[in-house]
């Protein structure tokens, strides 16, 4: 059976204030018309507060006002309350239903706004150090058919040793990898992994003989991270990001030229 007390809780639950709980519940204990001064006794409510909540208990349909001098006040029974209660709780959910209804819609809306947005031609300059690292990480995990790369030797072991890894998961999903990079000096072995990515089938290296005139990855053909200095490190100078299909033109176009004219060095290393 329940308690009082877990009377009042179901009753604060359905959406009365912990007050008008009290003093709803006293004049269902008075069991007759009664002033403000009894209701406040009994439920322990101040009765400046007692003025305040019965207007308010009116207005929903719990008690009823008998005029008089002083006013008194009649509860409707506890079982036209708790129907009050759910009817209430009923019309908010189905107001809820409505509005989440609307909601999903909105959101719907912006999930194929922020779909096609993906797709419009963008430039995005990338801050050098991580962030640049970072951005070239997820191009070479998110590529699905190709990845290519031109670099220089100066940057290339830092290369392969930072992203070295995550190329050969790109190779094991039969992504294909080329890359070009200048012959390195005599006597210098490329890097020891360089190995293990020859390997592959789908994994291409070439080499021409001065250093490149730009820094570029791209990635399905579609996207491309240009280094905005052929220069220095791996890390150093920022870089532009695009999709636009008018510059990826020209990416392609010079990788696939620099390709061609590339040569191959079978044996990975560096003749006398």
């Amino acid at each position: 059976m329940l308690s009082l007390k877990e009377g009042r809780e179901i009753l604060t639950h359905l959406g009365l204030t912990t007050n008008q709980t009290k003093v709803y519940l006293a004049l269902i204990r008075l069991g007759q018309v009664s002033t403000a001064k009894s209701i406040s006794k009994v439920s322990n409510v101040a009765r400046e507060q007692v003025y305040t909540i019965l207007p308010k208990l009116q207005r929903i349909g719990f008690v009823k006002k008998i005029l008089a001098t002083p006013n008194r006040y009649k509860a409707v029974p506890i079982e036209d309350a708790f129907s009050i209660l759910f009817d209430q709780r009923t019309r908010e959910t189905v107001q809820l239903e409505a509005k989440k209804s609307d909601f999903l819609k909105i959101i719907n809306h912006n999930q194929i706004k922020m779909m096609l947005e993906e797709d419009t031609p963008q430039f995005i300059i990338i801050p050098k150090k991580k962030n640049s690292i970072r951005k070239r990480r997820e191009e070479i995990i998110n590529a699905e058919i190709c990845i290519d790369f031109i670099s220089s030797w100066k940057r290339f072991p830092r290369m392969v040793y930072v992203f070295g890894e995550i190329v050969k998961k790109s190779l094991e999903k039969n992504v294909k990898v080329r890359v070009i990079i200048e012959k390195p000096p005599k006597h210098v072995m490329l890097p020891e992994i360089t190995i293990d990515l020859k390997k592959y089938p789908n994994y291409q290296l070439k080499h021409i003989p001065e250093p490149p005139s730009a820094i570029i990855g791209i990635f399905d053909k579609k996207r491309a991270l240009i280094k905005t200095c052929a220069s220095g490190g791996l890390a150093e100078a920022s870089s532009l990001w695009t999709n636009n299909p008018s510059l990826l033109s020209i990416i392609n176009g010079f990788f696939e030229l620099n390709w061609v004219t590339a040569m191959e060095n079978s044996e990975y290393k560096i003749d006398e």
